[in-house]
């Protein structure tokens, strides 16, 4: 092999490489993890398979701003939460129960 069919070679495997890690990287963001434990429901569940992707679990617990929690997750699908409108009520009940806001 000449050495310029070489270097194409090595150039293409290192493109397909950087181009999975790029996809998977990607991909990834969107996971959803699977909940730890069922702590409250239909609306738990929710909360651990949307909020948790990036957010800490304990994050709603220490969140002292002044925003209802309907608007805090209107606030989350602005910065990009792949979020239903059902899932939204779920998680909204969820957190106004176990943290309530006036």
């Amino acid at each position: 092999m000449s050495k310029d069919f070489s270097k194409s070679i090595a150039i293409g495997l290192t493109m397909v490489l950087v181009g999975l890690s790029i996809g998977f990287s990607v991909i990834n963001s969107y996971a959803q993890p699977i909940p730890k434990k069922d702590n409250g429901g239909a609306g738990y569940l929710t909360f651990q398979s949307v909020c948790t992707t990036c957010h800490d679990e304990t994050r709603p617990k220490n969140y002292t701003g002044t925003a209802s929690w309907g608007e805090v997750i209107n606030q989350m699908k602005g910065f990009g939460a792949f979020i239903t409108d059902d899932q939204a009520k779920e998680i909204e009940g969820y957190l106004q129960e176990t943290y309530p806001r006036k």
